[in-house]
């Protein structure tokens, strides 16, 4: 049974019978470039270079998003039985990414906070740690 994400993006390589120096052209990306990507088993912070990544395996940048946070064990690393007001405040948000340490942060606000987070400040607080979009 595949458990990483690394083992989503060579599955999914594979089963296009492309290279990673295939799948790196298709990304438009160096070959060095997409090694990196795929042998760290992350997705790429930038919102366009995951769409590049996403048309070099042959799928939508929404399943490559859902995928990482499912191959990342996502719940299991925020045991918590009251997570789920943040993860909708997260959906709700305008956020074109959103990494593991980015909930994290989140949910150490929240349990700052009197109420749930809303997704307006979501967007405010992922703004001010990723300004830049990359």
């Amino acid at each position: 049974m595949k458990n990483s994400f690394r083992d989503y993006m060579v599955e999914r390589r594979e089963i296009l019978h492309k290279t990673q120096a295939m799948a790196a052209k298709d990304a438009g990306w160096s070959l060095r470039t997409f090694c990196r990507y795929e042998t760290g088993g992350k997705l790429p912070r930038a919102p366009k270079k995951q769409e590049k990544l996403a048309v070099a395996l042959g799928v939508t940048r929404e399943e490559l998003f859902h995928k990482s946070v499912e191959y990342g064990n996502f719940m299991e690393n925020l045991p918590d039985k009251n997570i789920l007001p943040l993860l909708r405040a997260i959906v709700g948000s305008t956020c074109n990414f959103i990494t593991l340490d980015d909930v994290r942060f989140l949910k150490g606000i929240q349990n700052d906070l009197e109420k749930p987070i809303s997704s307006a400040l979501v967007d405010e607080l992922i703004g001010h740690r990723h300004p830049t979009g990359d």
